[in-house]
């Protein structure tokens, strides 16, 4: 049901094109809504003689008639079909059965998202969860305000004034390197020392650098090799490439045969939420 903004109320139904028609009284328009004047001609009205009778009595009895026989298995539908509508949105609204559209940055997505999603799925089973990969920051700001997302996970600062957000927490980022790189090092290590060792970096564009992004490059001066592609600096790190920092919930998760140091002093990265 929906509000006409009138007073009155509206039923959208989707229907088969020969039902509707015989609901609208054979009404040859495009078929798809059903408003209220077609659910006005779902109730019996006496006074109403432009339309052959549907019921009839015979006896003390009310029976159909053929009109009325015609007429009963798509007024049947009509309603079985208003009261699935009906039981879907109060599912819906008692989180029973919803669909979350959400757009996260790649980092996020690894920590701290998977853990917020199965605590959601476990008080909340019959929810579904889509999540998209947009981009960068910019790009979870712009799925969330153009409507391809309704919650987005990003890391501050957040650049939408229009979005309302939320920070949950901030996360710890590492220096992630060889054992071979590593042996000469103390933990932590300063950042002016990682300034002198080999590295190796993500380069996004420039409007999907994150915060981490930035406060890796204030830090780089001997960088060996950049990559597009995340997942291919994880790969040059563990195959001994070189050096770089990462968020160190992923590195000790996602890493192997590596080293992971703290820095002092520290690179923190916050997470937000905007919906």
């Amino acid at each position: 049901m929906q509000d006409t903004g009138d007073g009155g109320s509206a039923l959208v139904t989707d229907l088969s094109t020969p039902d509707a028609h015989a609901c609208a009284g054979g009404d040859t328009r495009p078929i798809g809504v059903i408003r209220t004047e077609v659910v006005r001609n779902l109730t019996l009205r006496p006074w109403d003689t432009s339309r052959p009778p549907v019921t009839a009595r015979v006896g003390r009895q009310m029976v159909l008639t053929p009109a009325g026989i015609a007429f009963e298995v798509p007024a049947r539908r009509v309603l079985q079909t208003t009261a699935r509508a009906r039981a879907r949105v109060e599912a819906v609204r008692g989180l029973q059965a919803a669909r979350f559209l959400l757009a996260a940055l790649p980092t996020l997505a690894v920590d701290p998202l998977p853990q917020l999603v199965s605590r959601l799925r476990r008080r909340h089973p019959g929810i579904q969860v889509h999540v998209s990969d947009p981009g960068g920051p910019v790009d979870v700001e712009n799925a969330v305000r153009q409507g391809r997302a309704e919650i987005g996970f990003t890391e501050l600062p957040v650049r939408s004034e229009s979005l309302e957000s939320r920070t949950f927490g901030t996360q710890r980022i590492a220096l992630v390197l060889p054992p071979a790189l590593a042996e000469q090092l103390p933990d932590p290590v300063f950042l002016a020392a990682v300034a002198e060792l080999p590295l190796v970096l993500h380069s996004p564009v420039p409007s999907n650098r994150s915060a981490i992004d930035e406060a890796v490059e204030c830090a780089a001066a001997n960088v060996v090799v950049r990559s597009a592609h995340r997942q291919a600096v994880w790969g040059l790190v563990m195959a001994g490439v070189g050096a770089t920092l990462l968020h160190r919930a992923i590195a000790e998760r996602e890493l192997s045969g590596v080293e992971v140091r703290d820095t002092v002093p520290e690179i923190r990265a916050g997470s937000k939420t905007g919906r």
